[in-house]
């Protein structure tokens, strides 16, 4: 694996990311203290917040585990966010045509759903051209840039 992750990273910054994800870490714990509930939806979003800043945490003090945690996290969070983006998208258009087609016709609505889905489209075209695109490309010429 090509080593291109943490350039010129200072002591200050690497302590301060640490300490950023750590906070989150213990946020996450303290959020989850207060909404548990094992049947409730927010009880689980923060079991899945706090199990991704710990391995978040665990990955980022080795050099070695963080390289390939980013070297395979990078393209699984870009793929998802995509995905996302793309039914939100999908679903702004939905909304949109709804607004216009529906009993009550609402043109704020239409045009709120047309903007959401221009952003989240937007999104999804650059998490695909500048995130996914490449780590394909790399893996079907079979370089490493």
């Amino acid at each position: 694996m090509k080593k291109d992750y943490r350039k010129n990273m200072t002591g200050l910054q690497y302590r301060l990311i640490l300490g950023i994800f750590i906070l989150g870490f213990v946020l996450g714990l303290v959020l989850m203290i207060m909404t548990f509930d094992l049947r409730s939806f927010m009880t689980w979003a923060f079991i899945l917040w706090e199990v991704l800043f710990a391995i978040t945490i665990y990955c980022w003090v080795d050099e070695e585990r963080y390289s390939k945690f980013e070297y395979y996290g990078i393209p699984v969070a870009f793929g998802l966010l995509f995905i996302l983006c793309a039914l939100f998208a999908a679903g702004g258009l939905y909304f949109a045509l709804q607004a216009v087609t529906g009993e009550e016709k609402s043109w704020s609505d239409f045009f709120g759903g047309i903007a959401g889905s221009a952003c989240c489209g937007m999104y999804a075209y650059f998490a695909w051209v500048f995130y996914l695109r490449p780590y394909i490309k790399k893996d079907r010429d079979g370089k490493d840039d």
